[in-house]
């Protein structure tokens, strides 16, 4: 069954609007509201009678325009929002173009829980309302829903009221018929009447919250007449009870120097029905007199009338002190301006209306005396402020600010600016400090001037530039060279111990070292070793003497990387020795090569012939031994000379991978190894020598297949490289690894980590020639238990 609700009753009404101007007074918001849902519109109820409320009682409005009401009634559910401008969904709401940015607002509902409408307060700033506000506006919400209650019950009353009159009239005519039903009417009106005492307790309960909440306001908030008789409490100083004070008089706590204050700040509010401010000595918690208060005077209205008022008190004890402290600083500079016009400083105050109040003699001998004019003017010849106006931003601040500037004069000046507090604490001036700096910005200029062309010259040297400390050995600086050469940064470098840049194994040789050549105060110009972030170690040439530098001895060293002469040196002398095995391994080749074929021939010869099965099974190994023999032999003549060019082909990395994988199939399931394939999509063909891609790719197969003799996982990735220039082969095995000291000697002719009669060591030296001659990298890496990874580097073009 759908209820009619009733009116609100003017009493009612009344009774919320004290609400709301309580509320609003407790959280010092500009608006609060509460609007009631009709049809397609909303209604304004309720608006609290603050002056900067923008919202009528009566005022309707259509719904679906993108006010924050909207969402509370969509959601029937707390809307909580700090600042509306930084939220897009509420960029366009009418509630914004009012002023009103931030808003708590949260459902009303009928018992039956039909929307009734809304209860909200809106702040023109940014106001994240505290939990305690929260909490408060909860309980104004949960009191009107309880008054809508017994207004529904009461009215349901007065309607059941109604039907018992008609009952009488019809009881003259039906008296018996009407028994039973003027008895059901009885006891349901006995039961409204229960409702309506348990409404009235919730009532009750609700005013308890609300004056539990009111004394855990730090705040002393009462309510007094027009004659200042305190009617309300929430609290007292130490030492007085809440009893003692109701009825009293607000005089009887002040100094009796500030009631004049009070008085006429009371006759204003009650006339003018505007809240107003005032501060007054009054009683604290050490007696009488003894704690300062600021003091927010609010009305309280019915029928537009002020009847009583609530002032909410706080403690400005502190600020007072803080005040007076003040007082005495700011006579301390005035005696210090006194005394500062004996000398070259100028000082000046200026007004927040540019206007210059004072100058000291200083300034008035440099620009005249300027006191009521206009400080940008006269001072900057300009016809409008400064666009960075270190008075304003001082005072805005309420801290020093410094500026330089050129003057009218087209001298250098620097200027600070301070607050100057004016009596009653407020800040409307600011006092000046001016300092002629023209000679030293001269001389700046030539300094930087000069650290600039020095800079340029240390940060662009090619060669890396180290200073230390001669005493401690620390270094102190360094340029971008010495950043490229270490791997490290310059942040990494300086602060670190100048043995860092060597090998740790060379630490003491290279720390006496540098003792000596300090000590000796001669050049050090020698080769050296330095060792980079990622381990490597290059050979430099290092230059180093002790200078002096802004009167501080500092040892200056001149690092230059020789790692390609080096490696220059280290390739002819490997070319030569490699010319020497190519010719012995030539003569080698030929010598046994002759004889080899001889006994190959007759193996093959007897293995025609021969029917006895032992004797077959010893010459298939003889015949697997001498062809072992012959493709050792083949890779020696290939090592003395470049093989003949072949002619080169396109070419698909991905099948020739998989045509080698073929050869290798059943010794790989034989050995439980496990290939992984990861083989690039769309790669495109390359031009090379296919045969000899093929050798590479099983060079590195049977390593892997000998590194995993009882299983293990080999993976082979494609792909095309980061720089989009090259195409990358990646082999990784689950292998035993390679010890760090072989790492550098893997594709040198003739080394093996295998065991005797495993290897020729000639693999991966061939499989390095043919990527090098292919214009490719081949690069492997590995650690001892943790397996190899060869990466193979093919150029597209």
């Amino acid at each position: 069954m759908i209820q009619i609700k009733p009116k609100i009753p003017d009493e009612i009404v009344d009774k919320w609007q004290k609400k709301v101007d309580l509320i609003c007074a407790v959280m010092d918001v500009p608006a609060g509201l509460i609007m009631k849902i009709c049809q397609l519109q909303v209604e304004v109820l309720v608006a609290s009678t603050t002056t900067d409320n923008p919202y009528r009682s009566g005022q309707k409005f259509n719904l679906e325009i993108g006010q924050y009401c909207e969402a509370v009634m969509a959601q029937r559910a707390k809307l909580l929002i700090p600042d509306a401008r930084k939220d897009p969904q509420w960029t366009h709401s009418p509630d914004i173009a009012l002023g009103m940015i931030s808003y708590l607002g949260l459902p009303l509902a009928w018992p039956d829980a039909e929307m009734f409408g809304i209860i909200c307060v809106l702040d023109k700033k940014e106001n994240h309302f505290s939990l305690i506000y929260q909490n408060l506006i909860l309980q104004f919400k949960n009191a009107i829903e309880s008054d809508l209650n017994l207004l529904l019950k009461i009215t349901e009353h007065e309607r059941a009221k109604e039907a018992l009159l008609k009952l009488k009239e019809e009881l003259e005519i039906k008296v018996e018929e009407r028994t039973n039903e003027l008895r059901k009417t009885n006891e349901q009106l006995q039961a409204e009447v229960f409702e309506r005492r348990k409404a009235e307790e919730a009532l009750r309960e609700s005013e308890e919250r609300w004056r539990l909440l009111a004394q855990n306001i730090p705040d002393i908030i009462l309510t007094v007449d027009r004659e200042g008789k305190i009617l309300a409490i929430n609290r007292t100083v130490s030492g007085i009870t809440i009893e003692e004070t109701i009825g009293k008089s607000v005089y009887d706590y002040i100094a009796c120097e500030h009631f004049n204050t009070l008085s006429k700040t009371l006759e204003r509010v009650f006339q003018t029905g505007e809240p107003d401010t005032y501060g007054v000595l009054g009683t604290g918690a050490n007696g009488p007199n003894t704690a300062w208060y600021e003091t927010r005077v609010v009305p309280i209205k019915r029928n537009e009338q002020v009847i009583a008022v609530t002032l909410i008190s706080t403690d400005i004890t502190e600020r007072k002190k803080s005040e007076e402290a003040l007082k005495t600083e700011r006579d301390k500079l005035g005696a210090l301006m006194e005394g500062l016009t004996r000398t070259e400083i100028g000082i000046d105050i200026i007004g927040l209306d540019y206007k210059i109040v004072f100058q000291n003699k200083t300034l008035k001998e440099r620009f005249g005396d300027l006191t009521g004019k206009l400080c940008y003017e006269s001072y900057m010849g300009s016809k409008k402020p400064c666009d960075y106006c270190p008075m304003l931003e001082a005072i805005k601040n309420n801290k020093v600010e410094s500026v330089e500037l050129t003057g009218a004069d087209g001298r250098n000046y620097v200027l600070f600016s301070a607050p100057l507090p004016n009596p009653v604490g407020s800040v409307d001036k600011a006092i000046e400090v001016v300092l002629d700096i023209t000679e030293r910005k001269k001389s700046e200029k030539t300094l930087r001037e000069s650290e600039e062309k020095f800079r340029l010259a240390f940060e662009n040297a090619t060669d890396a530039i180290l200073w230390a400390d001669p005493n401690s050995g620390m270094i102190i600086n360094c340029n971008r060279a010495a950043e490229v050469l270490l791997e490290r940064k310059k942040e990494e470098i300086i602060g670190s111990h100048q043995t860092m840049l060597h090998p740790s194994q060379k630490a003491k040789y290279y720390s006496d070292m540098f003792r000596k050549h300090v000590a000796q105060k001669k050049v050090f110009n020698d080769e050296a070793e330095i060792i980079t972030k990622s381990g490597k170690i290059k050979p430099v040439h290092i230059t180093a003497a002790v200078t002096i530098l802004e009167e501080r001895p500092i040892l200056q060293g001149i690092f230059r990387d020789i790692s390609e002469r080096k490696m220059a040196e280290g390739e002819l002398i490997q070319a030569q020795k490699l010319a020497s095995i190519g010719q012995l391994a030539a003569g080698v080749a030929h010598e046994i090569n002759n004889p080899l074929s001889a006994i190959s021939g007759e193996i093959q010869y007897l293995l025609e012939r021969n029917k006895d099965k032992k004797l077959t099974k010893s010459l298939q190994f003889m015949n697997r031994v001498s062809n072992r023999i012959a493709h050792i032999i083949n890779n020696l003549l290939i090592f003395s000379r470049e093989a003949s060019t072949k002619t080169r082909e396109s070419s698909n990395i991905n099948s020739l991978i998989e045509k080698s994988l073929l050869l290798f199939e059943r010794r790989l399931n034989a050995s439980k190894i496990k290939v992984i394939k990861k083989l690039g999509k769309n790669l495109p063909d390359l031009t090379v020598n296919r045969g000899e891609i093929e050798q590479v790719i099983i060079n590195i197969l049977l390593n892997s297949l000998d590194a995993m003799p009882h299983g293990g996982e080999l993976s082979i990735y494609t792909r095309l490289s980061s720089d989009k220039e090259a195409e990358e082969i990646i082999f990784t095995d689950t292998g035993p690894g390679i010890a760090k000291e072989n790492l550098t000697k893997v594709f040198d002719p003739f080394f093996s980590t295998k065991a005797p009669g495993k290897g020729a060591g000639l693999g991966l030296y061939l499989s390095h020639g043919i990527i090098k001659k292919h214009n490719g990298d081949i690069i492997l890496s590995s650690e001892l238990g943790k397996g190899a990874r060869i990466l193979i580097r093919l150029p597209l073009e």
